[in-house]
């Protein structure tokens, strides 16, 4: 895995106008959207392109903007949840059906889920080897309805996953 360099006194990479010093170097342990993966066997790719690759399906066959929306918004969901297993994804699909609206009747929470384990399955099958989980993230949209993924992202730690995963659903619950 390799990333891209930038130099201290270079423009920072997340658009701000600051040097790079000034701005992001101070942040710890996260990537953003221009920080670039490359596996040995893959050619290289932003987190935020490797999202709208998993939901590019989905994201074909509803093109409406509030349903992108969403469909992003599932993606980074089965993202994250790519890095869990057993037990500790059925706890987390289990806070993901108690966030959905009462207005959505069982079918359309089955339908949610089935989408989730969809985009799980396919980020596992075409990124199996990138283990950054998405921190923070904004979906915008410009006047021509172009959609825009900025992402902050951090390494996974697969060993100390598990512990942080049940203090989330503690605090979640």
């Amino acid at each position: 895995m390799s990333k891209i360099k930038v130099g201290r006194n270079d423009p920072c990479y997340c658009g701000s106008g600051k040097k790079y010093k000034k701005c992001c170097l101070l942040k710890v342990n996260v990537e953003t959207t221009t920080t670039i993966i490359n596996n040995d066997d893959a050619p290289p790719i932003k987190i935020s392109d490797a999202i709208i690759k998993i939901a590019e399906p989905l994201i074909k066959k509803y093109q409406e903007q509030h349903r992108v929306t969403v469909l992003i918004q599932l993606a980074i969901i089965a993202w994250n949840m790519s890095f869990s297993s057993g037990n500790m994804r059925e706890d987390i699909e289990g806070v993901l059906i108690n966030a959905i609206p009462e207005e959505i009747d069982a079918v359309g929470t089955v339908t949610i889920i089935e989408i989730v384990d969809m985009l799980i399955e396919r980020k596992n099958k075409i990124f199996p080897n990138i283990n950054f989980a998405v921190v923070n993230h904004k979906i915008s949209i410009d006047n021509n309805g172009v959609f825009n993924l900025d992402i902050s992202s951090s390494f996974v730690d697969t060993s100390k996953l598990e512990a942080k995963n049940n203090e989330i659903l503690t605090k979640a619950c």
